[in-house]
């Protein structure tokens, strides 16, 4: 009788499953956006009764083949939520776009680099920005404003500020406060928007602080 028990609960009929988007993520090696799933397999008994659950994750990738400074990003975000509509709907347009710059900004230093090798002044620039990041002290919440008025500063500085503000906005009990600051977002926006191009470092900091802003909201 227990086996009957046992074949009536893996019976497909009594098995519901649910599928929902977990993080959206760039994969810069394969130059691809990937979509995070979370599968959660019900076991039901006859009477409608819990039996069990799993959860199983899968992933699927969006090759992106081409992209450079000329690329429409907003319309290409389009074509990938539809295309993908089964997954994502409208609302994660604005983290596609997010990802799509990312990996715009990491295709333009890759075709940089093929065309000029980084020369001893660049290597020895990242050692430094290596050895400051090692050595800054923890970020914390009541230095923002601190960290705000270096965005305004030289490019070193600025890239200091948002490491520190990226590890605040990595911690979710931080992220309200983080976005109700409109100077802070404000900031962060115009640099994206203007100075993108200037610095791949400064721009992938800023980007990734938007993701951790657009995983909260």
């Amino acid at each position: 009788q227990s086996r009957g028990s046992d074949s009536m609960a893996d019976d497909p009929s009594l098995t519901r499953k649910k599928t929902r988007v977990g993080e959206l993520t760039a994969d810069l090696e394969e130059h691809a956006i990937v979509i995070n799933l979370v599968t959660t397999t019900t076991r039901l008994s006859p009477s409608g009764a819990i039996l069990g659950q799993e959860k199983s994750t899968a992933q699927r990738r969006v090759r992106i083949k081409a992209i450079d400074q000329n690329t429409n990003i907003p319309q290409m975000a389009r074509d990938i939520v539809a295309k993908l509509s089964k997954y994502i709907d409208a609302s994660k347009q604005t983290t596609i776009e997010q990802l799509l710059e990312l990996l715009r900004g990491h295709a333009v230093t890759d075709t940089r680099n093929d065309k000029d090798a980084r020369n001893g002044a660049e290597m020895q620039e990242q050692r430094q920005r290596s050895r400051s990041r090692s050595s800054r002290p923890p970020a914390t919440m009541s230095r923002l404003s601190q960290y705000i008025e270096q965005l305004y500063e030289d490019t070193a500085q600025q890239i200091e500020a948002a490491e520190q503000i990226l590890d605040l906005a990595r911690a979710a009990h931080n992220l309200e406060d983080l976005l109700n600051d409109d100077t802070l977002v404000g900031v962060l926006a115009r640099l994206l928007k203007d100075d993108a191009r200037k610095d791949i470092d400064l721009t992938t900091l800023i980007i990734e602080i938007f993701l951790c802003f657009a995983h909260y909201s």
